[in-house]
């Protein structure tokens, strides 16, 4: 009888210790959801529920209570609706058309090269293109053809002209072009410079008056 009262006993202390333990795991299981939920966000809906978390908010921030606060997106919008009434605002800046002679300049010659004008009556001429010398080893002059220049940029040239011919054809390096009028009259000359890899250097152009 007495081994099993002991038994018994043994028992008893057993199932109280594991009661314990599961009361204890329970314990902390509950507050750590209560924590969780004191540091959730407050999502706020349209619905009736939504509208009691608004006026609850609404009496927090009066009595100075901590929450969470969110973002106002309807106050954001009308704000939104206020700034599109505004009239039109007036440019930050004006900028200046781009001429043909700039064109030419950041366009074909790739910002590479000096390029030399005069105003008169038809706007601004060239008179003369040079390349600029570069710092760097691997900068090189572009490649061009008279010619081509002639037919597409002719009319930026400060001497008016309706056709050319070649002057000089027997040399490669300084191409010399008669620049003519609708009268087959010479008005002026255009001088190409070409390197010896066929690289544009310079453009000098001079006009002809006639004693």
């Amino acid at each position: 009888m007495k081994r099993i009262r002991q038994l018994q006993k043994r028992e008893t202390k057993n199932t109280l210790v594991a009661l314990s333990i599961v009361a204890l795991i329970l314990t902390c299981l509950f507050v750590n959801d209560q924590m969780g939920r004191a540091s959730r966000p407050i999502l706020i809906s349209d619905n009736a529920e939504g509208k009691t978390q608004i006026e609850k908010l609404n009496r927090a921030i009066a009595n100075a209570q901590p929450l969470n606060l969110f973002r106002d997106y309807e106050w954001e919008q009308g704000l939104a609706k206020k700034l599109a009434m505004v009239g039109e605002r007036n440019p930050a800046s004006v900028g200046r058309a781009v001429s043909s002679v700039d064109g030419l300049r950041f366009g074909p010659l790739a910002g590479k090269y000096r390029v030399l004008d005069q105003a008169n009556s038809s706007g601004n001429k060239i008179t003369l293109i040079d390349y600029i010398e570069s710092a760097d080893s691997n900068d090189r002059p572009v490649f061009l053809d008279p010619e081509i220049f002639l037919q597409n940029y002719g009319k930026l040239l400060a001497v008016d002209f309706e056709m050319y011919d070649r002057a000089n054809p027997s040399q490669p390096q300084v191409r010399e072009y008669r620049l003519l009028d609708s009268e087959m009259r010479v008005v002026g000359m255009a001088a190409f410079t070409i390197d010896d890899d066929g690289r544009f250097l310079s453009l000098k152009v001079a006009a002809i008056t006639e004693k």
